[in-house]
């Protein structure tokens, strides 16, 4: 019932990093799960998330948090009204300049993201 009164939306992607390079998400969204990867209806990003703070061995002694809002149009959500919809993540890394780093088993990266979206107030 609300996918009509939609006007425009906005996604925002929280991005907590651990790591000890830098990396760059995409979220994919897609009605279909066979053209998810393929050929998805809307992709998000790439969006950059900063190195975690690093000690003097190169291993990361404290997250990096980002957000990044992105707004969407009215077309771009129609991915969502699908009923079901899916979605992944990728996360490429660009490397590190030849800095020397720690990767530990307790290194991680998460990204949510949530969707905020503009509607009519229509009373009938």
């Amino acid at each position: 019932m609300i996918e009509d009164q939609i006007n425009f939306g906005k996604l925002i992607l929280n991005a907590e990093s651990h790591l000890p390079l830098g990396a760059k998400a995409r979220v994919l969204f897609s009605r279909s799960l066979d053209d998810l990867f393929s050929n998805p209806d809307l992709v998000i990003g790439p969006v950059n998330a900063a190195a975690g703070a690093l000690n003097y061995d190169g291993s990361v002694k404290e997250s990096e948090l980002s957000q990044t809002e992105i707004s969407l149009t009215r077309e771009e959500l129609q991915v969502f009204t699908s009923a079901p919809f899916y979605m992944a993540g990728t996360i490429d890394f660009p490397g590190t300049d030849g800095e020397s780093i720690k990767a530990l088993s307790a290194d991680f990266i998460k990204v949510t993201c949530y969707l905020e979206l503009n509607v009519k107030n229509k009373k009938d």
